[in-house]
């Protein structure tokens, strides 16, 4: 009795072979992962720089109107009070929390006048603060500074 191969002749790809694939195509996807995590870090800390920026804004703004700068502002969770009328809402990351760690729901601001002006901050993922104002020299904020939102 004569048995013959079925699969005689016929290509197919090893155990070896699948196995260096697949640890090639993880490799590819943790790598992605990766530069997806730090784009989205990377526009985080974009979106606390705006609103910064847009904070200063109405700072100046009140300014304008009466010659000095606010000593004091209210902060809540989703908005940056300088005064009635000076309103900037703070939403997505932007939105304020006194937590010294930043993440992707809250960020840490800080605000002092000084004696020629104002310093206004807010904590970026990476750990350092991005400082805005209109005194000669802004010193950065520490995390005693921070402003609890109420």
């Amino acid at each position: 009795m004569r048995v013959e191969k079925a699969n005689k002749g016929k290509k197919a790809f090893t155990l070896v072979e699948l196995m260096v694939v697949m640890a090639i195509i993880a490799v590819l996807m943790g790598l992605a992962a990766f530069g997806i995590a730090t784009a989205l870090r990377v526009l985080r800390d974009n979106q606390r720089r705006d609103s910064v920026r847009n904070i200063a804004v109405a700072l100046n703004a009140y300014y304008a109107d009466n010659s000095r700068y606010p000593t004091t502002i209210t902060l809540s969770t989703t908005a940056f009070t300088v005064a009635t009328g000076y309103v900037v809402p703070l939403a997505g990351v932007a939105q304020a929390t006194n937590n010294a760690t930043p993440n992707a729901n809250g960020t840490a601001y800080c605000y002092s006048t000084t004696t020629d002006g104002f310093r206004l901050g807010a904590k970026l993922e990476t750990s350092t603060w991005f400082m805005m104002g209109s005194a000669s020299t802004v010193t950065p904020c520490t995390d005693a500074n921070i402003i609890t939102p109420t």
